[in-house]
């Protein structure tokens, strides 16, 4: 037996389109000196690419999340103002 639906409860009007893509990315460094630097380049692509991809469709909506298992390093979340 199918359970009742609300007839309140609104629908969702967007469309899934599968235009959502997410990308993760699990890394190990061997010193601080290294994640330093590879994390460095990282964010400076991330954001580089974040402008270029929002500047071409106002549409275009990127959120970086960035977390570290080290208590030193808190969770970054960037998103467009």
């Amino acid at each position: 037996m199918k359970p009742l639906q609300d007839s309140k409860r609104k629908r969702p009007t967007a469309k899934n389109t599968g235009l959502r893509h997410s990308v993760t990315i699990d890394a190990m460094f061997g010193s601080e000196m290294q994640r330093t630097v590879a994390m460095r380049i990282l964010d400076q692509f991330l954001a580089s690419w974040k402008e270029a991809a929002e500047s071409h469709h106002k549409k275009n909506s990127i959120r970086i999340i960035q977390g570290s298992e080290s208590a030193s390093r808190s969770t970054t979340v960037r998103q467009a103002p």
